[in-house]
């Protein structure tokens, strides 16, 4: 082999090396700020949360299928402790709440368009998750409080 094709191959290896060195192995490494982040929900977080876990469900079940009961009983009583805890501030924070599952709907969707087409059936899902979302924000800004 030519020395200088060596050392050009052995350069590039080395480039190769480092690169991979700085690029993270594991993507879990970020998973300690997002369980620090879920414990620190408020109600209204995780009431958002359940709206558009219904949502979802609802693209796959019926409204009588027990993952739909159980997921609108769980709605149904954060809905009311949030309420009861602090009514007064319950309409803003749960609009604010439902608008970054909103944002997040948006950006799975569009995380989706990059891999699928309109008519795909997960594309479907979450339009619907997303109209879902912004029926139910629509509710709590035109609700009487």
């Amino acid at each position: 082999m030519n020395p200088r094709l060596a050392r050009w191959l052995f350069s590039a290896w080395l480039c190769f090396l480092a690169a991979c060195a700085v690029i993270p192995s594991h993507p879990e490494a970020s998973a300690p700020a997002e369980i620090a982040a879920a414990s620190a929900a408020t109600p209204e977080m995780e009431l958002a949360r359940v709206v558009r876990e219904r949502a979802e469900l609802s693209t796959r079940f019926g409204a009588r299928h027990p993952e739909m009961v159980r997921v609108a009983q769980e709605e149904e009583t954060l809905r009311d402790s949030a309420r009861a805890e602090d009514g007064a501030r319950f309409r803003g924070a749960m609009i604010r709440a439902l608008s970054d599952e909103l944002a997040d709907a948006l950006h799975d969707r569009q995380e989706l368009a990059a891999q699928y087409g309109e008519a795909h059936p997960q594309m479907r899902a979450a339009q619907t998750v997303i109209l879902a979302l912004t029926a139910a924000i629509n509710a709590e800004v035109h609700s009487a409080g």
